[in-house]
């Protein structure tokens, strides 16, 4: 395992959410958007959220993160993207706003696997630990 991320949350300005940290349990009345079927992302937010996203609010069928975006920044739903992705965003998108969650927050494990016999094992190794190093704190 290289590091784990927390999840953050994306709403419009004109949004009602708080400011945060935001309990999980204040998916349930929102219409989460989420990325297209088969997408590890999507995912690793189901998987992190578990029933808080409720089911028949929920909205998918976006190829990528930056659809996600413009679909909340359009009053369409809020979204979660990941705490890496968030800090892009919060700088250079003024029609939405990044929330935490409060603890414990949804969060998913990134990791980088190989063969213990590949040749490049040592360099493998390294890259996790430069990947590691990048990781929000």
């Amino acid at each position: 395992e290289a590091y784990t991320e927390a999840f953050m949350l994306v709403a419009a300005h004109a949004s009602p959410a708080n400011a945060g940290p935001l309990p999980l349990s204040a998916l349930a009345d929102q219409r989460v958007l989420l990325l297209e079927d088969g997408h590890c992302l999507r995912d690793q937010v189901l998987n992190a959220c578990g029933t808080s996203l409720g089911g028949p609010k929920r909205g998918g069928g976006a190829t990528n993160l930056g659809t996600l975006v413009e679909l909340v920044a359009n009053g369409q739903g809020v979204t979660l993207v990941p705490e890496m992705y968030a800090h892009g965003i919060s700088g250079r998108e003024e029609r939405v706003r990044t929330l935490r969650f409060s603890d414990p927050e949804p969060n998913r494990r990134v990791a980088l696997a190989w063969r213990k016999t590949h040749p490049l094992a040592q360099r493998f190794g390294e890259l996790r630990d430069l990947v590691a190093n990048c990781a929000p704190q």
